[in-house]
């Protein structure tokens, strides 16, 4: 009912599961100078703002990509 920590501040943590939920009520924030992930499916779902911002930012894609609005301004 209270507040939780789990930290290895000078070591390494590792999470493993066949599933992982995690839930958020309020904010997530993280905090990382390196972040991979890979995964066959990546979906994010935004009911307001979505933002991705970089110095230098790459969408790639092998095959298809996609960009539906009722307005796009790109420059």
């Amino acid at each position: 009912l209270g507040d939780a920590e789990l930290s290895a501040p000078t070591g390494t943590l590792n999470m493993a599961a066949r599933n992982l939920t995690i839930t958020v009520l309020d904010s997530l924030l993280q905090l990382a100078k390196h972040i991979v992930g890979r995964c066959d499916n990546w979906l994010t779902e935004a009911k307001g703002l979505s933002r991705l911002h970089g110095q230098d930012t790459q969408v790639t894609a092998d095959k298809d990509v996609r960009v539906d609005g009722e307005r796009i301004s790109m420059g």
